[in-house]
């Protein structure tokens, strides 16, 4: 649908008396039409500041003729637009020239204004935005002003045109897009292994049999089950059966106490009365306060003829070694529990790397079953073992590191491992979801113009999980589509490429 659009621009001449004019201005698509009917074709630029980017088309500057500034303005913190601001336009040759302000966009993130150049030449064309308090300006050096619109035609024609692929900026300020600009940096030499996820020795505990007897089970009780400290888990029943059942133990442990307990309350009564001595006092009251910690330990867990097996701590189940109705002797491992608190990454490094092991600092890991990444140093991890020679028997040598246990990570999972190693100095190293895959090339998308991108093919060096050392189509300053890329891959197979052109 076809949308007009009527600027009214008042003028400001810099350096001279200040004067006004008024002009109205048809906008329609590409091609705007001043008073005189006249058509032109567009010049685009692209500016960045430390907090922003500006992406302008405008027609070319002739002298006495009005040009119009399609300015988009982009926020480098999330590639968003810029709701509101005053955005003021200026055309400076030596120290003089004109400006126009717009107080609000003309629509989210583009502001509209216009100049009439009064002098031919070379210019600059400054951009200066403030909102709330918070400016910046973009220039842009060498803007010729030409004598007729037939050399500014002549002078564009003659501009190589790009072959970068087209993506309007009204697409990105509505998709997840960011971009990183490249500066060389430290890396690290990273080896890629696999590995587990291992309990920690003093995160896991047996709970053992402290009698014979058979098994009963209070409710269902499985692997991977979450238990809370001091909750009942099974039962040890000795019945009928003859030897060290926890009936007999209990009833054992009770009459000894009760007849220690009174031996004691006796030789109390007898010991000022001087009828037994300082030494057979202490020998009665020694057995009877043995007695006492027998009997108090065995009636903690003792209830209606059994022996409670409760949890000790908060914890999950590592693993059930009896059944129901099993028969069980003293010692016997009845199950294991893990307080989820800390775990061993166990990293199986290949003989090859062995010279490297030495060397290595940290590690990142993914699980088999998800795309998270985890970093041991932000896991309070610690390097707590590698081997130290290799097996006959085995082509791996472990390497462990103890981490607490983030939410999620499940102890026996296989997990993907890369070992940071020594420092690599003055690398190019990119994140992993910049790279696009294509018949086994690698490629990346730079941003060359606010809707300009070019497709760069590269070699990957080496990866630690977030990141990616790559070498060859990338120098430093390049701006590196980080989030997005697959959509411009998409815009870049596609016959009819986006317009390059903006219908406001």
């Amino acid at each position: 649908m076809k949308r007009l659009l009527f600027l009214l621009i008042p003028l400001i001449f810099l350096g001279c008396t200040n004067q006004s004019q008024q002009m109205q201005v048809d906008v329609h698509g590409d091609q705007v039409s001043d008073s005189h009917n006249k058509t032109h074709a567009q010049e685009s630029k692209t500016v960045f500041s430390e907090n922003a980017e500006l992406f302008v088309e405008f027609h070319p500057l002739v002298v006495g003729q009005l040009s119009t500034f399609s300015a988009h303005l982009t926020k480098l913190s999330n590639q968003k637009p810029f709701e509101k601001g005053k955005l003021t336009v200026s055309l400076v040759a030596n120290k003089k020239g004109i400006k126009n302000s717009v107080d609000s966009p003309a629509e989210m993130g583009i502001f509209k204004s216009g100049l009439i150049p009064q002098k031919t030449g070379k210019h600059k064309l400054i951009f200066e935005f403030e909102q709330n308090g918070e400016k910046e300006k973009f220039t842009i050096d060498n803007v010729e002003v030409y004598k007729s619109e037939e050399l500014a035609e002549e002078a564009l024609s003659e501009i190589e045109k790009s072959k970068d692929v087209k993506f309007q900026k009204e697409n990105i300020w509505k998709m997840d897009f960011a971009v990183k600009e490249i500066e060389k940096q430290d890396f690290n030499n990273v080896v890629n292994v696999s590995g587990e996820i291992l309990p920690a020795q003093n995160d896991k505990t047996i709970i053992s049999s402290r009698s014979e007897g058979f098994v009963f089970f209070d409710r269902t009780i499985l692997k991977g089950m979450q238990i809370n400290r001091g909750e009942n888990l099974l039962s040890i029943s000795g019945g009928d059966i003859a030897g060290q059942n926890i009936v007999s133990e209990y009833l054992q442990s009770k009459n000894n106490f009760e007849l220690l307990k009174t031996e004691h309350e006796r030789a109390e009564r007898l010991l000022p009365k001087n009828l037994i001595s300082e030494k057979e006092y202490l020998k009665i009251k020694s057995d009877f306060q043995n007695a006492k910690v027998v009997f108090d330990n065995l009636s903690k867990n003792y209830f209606d003829g059994s022996d409670k097996i409760t949890a000790s701590c908060d914890a999950f189940v590592d693993d059930v070694f009896v059944s129901q109705g099993e028969f069980v002797n003293i010692g016997q491992a009845l199950l294991s529990i893990i307080k989820n608190q800390r775990v061993l990454l166990k990293a199986e490094v290949p003989q090859q790397y062995f010279n490297s092991i030495n060397k290595i600092q940290s590690a990142n890991f993914s699980p088999s079953y998800s795309d998270t990444i985890y970093n041991t140093d932000n896991l309070d991890g610690e390097l707590i073992s590698y081997g130290k020679s290799s097996n006959e028997s085995s082509v791996y040598t472990p390497v462990y590191f103890e981490i607490n246990k983030p939410e999620g990570l499940i102890p026996g999972s296989f997990v993907d491992i890369f070992l940071i190693s020594d420092n690599i100095k003055n690398a190019i190293a990119i994140p992993t979801e910049s790279i696009m895959e294509n018949t086994g090339k690698y490629f990346v998308f730079v941003q060359n113009s606010g809707e300009g991108f070019e497709k760069r093919e590269i070699k990957i060096l080496a990866s630690d999980g977030n990141n990616v050392q790559v070498s060859g189509g990338l120098n430093n300053g390049d701006r590196v589509v980080t989030k997005g890329a697959y959509r411009i891959k998409l815009a870049s197979m596609t016959n009819e490429l986006p317009s390059h052109g903006h219908v406001h």
